[in-house]
């Protein structure tokens, strides 16, 4: 993996967090968050945004299995 680097920064300070906006999502969002991870199979590698939608679809997945996650950050710790 580290072949395909071209480029390593080492910093000190922690990584910026986006926190979840603990907003209650409407019911129009909610709907659409459980049509969305509805459609999310076991297995999937998903990209999240940061927003409500977002938001509101990861709370419809606690069920599912083996789901990755695709970033654009990545932590060498």
């Amino acid at each position: 993996m580290f072949s395909r680097l071209t480029h390593i920064v080492p910093v000190d300070y922690p990584i910026p967090e986006m926190p979840m906006s603990g907003e209650q999502a409407d019911q129009a969002t909610e709907q659409l968050a459980g049509h969305v991870a509805g459609l999310i199979p076991d297995g999937a590698t998903m990209q999240m945004g940061i927003g409500a939608i977002p938001d509101a679809v990861l709370k419809f997945l606690f069920h599912k299995k083996d789901l990755g996650v695709h970033s654009e950050l990545i932590s060498m710790a």
